[in-house]
C-alpha cells in the first residue's frame, strides 16, 4: 500500500475509535501543563471559567 492510501485509512479509523498520533498526545500534554500553570496562579474569575470549559472539551475528546 501507499502511504497515502494509510494516511487516509488511519484518518478514516481515528474518527470512529478517537485515536490520536504521538504528536497530538504530546500537544495534549504540553497544553494540561499550560493549564495547569494558569490555574495555579492568579487569575480572572472569566478565564478560569473558560479554563475549565476547555478541559472539559479536551477530556470529551480523550
Amino acid at each position: 500500500m501507499q502511504t497515502e492510501t494509510l494516511d487516509k485509512l488511519y484518518l478514516e479509523w481515528s474518527q470512529y475509535t478517537g485515536a490520536r498520533t504521538g504528536r497530538e498526545i504530546a500537544l495534549a500534554g504540553a497544553l494540561e501543563q499550560l493549564l495547569n500553570y494558569f490555574d495555579a496562579n492568579y487569575i480572572s474569575q472569566e478565564v478560569a471559567v473558560a479554563l475549565q470549559q476547555h478541559r472539559a472539551t479536551l477530556n470529551r475528546n480523550r
